[in-house]
């Protein structure tokens, strides 16, 4: 059963990278990580993680994508 539990979060976790990837890109296309976009790199940091909190992820996996401290997370699972 661990084993079956095993490959089955590695495969989460490796559709996550994926999903991570085409984020990241999409927000590349949208300038969001230009210099002068850094609001908008903060905004959609926010949605991923309440899209993230939305599907009951994990807090750590959740920092870990979106950069956002464990704290601020919280927050957002409160609101």
């Amino acid at each position: 059963m661990e084993k079956t539990f095993d490959e089955i979060k590695k495969y989460v976790l490796d559709n996550l990278d994926i999903l991570m990837y085409y984020d990241r890109d999409k927000l590349l296309r949208e300038g969001a990580y230009d210099d002068g976009k850094e609001e908008g790199k903060k905004k959609k940091s926010l949605e991923i993680a309440k899209k993230m909190l939305e599907e009951k992820m994990d807090l750590k996996i959740i920092s870990k994508v979106t950069g956002l401290s464990k704290e601020k997370i919280k927050k957002l699972a409160v609101n």
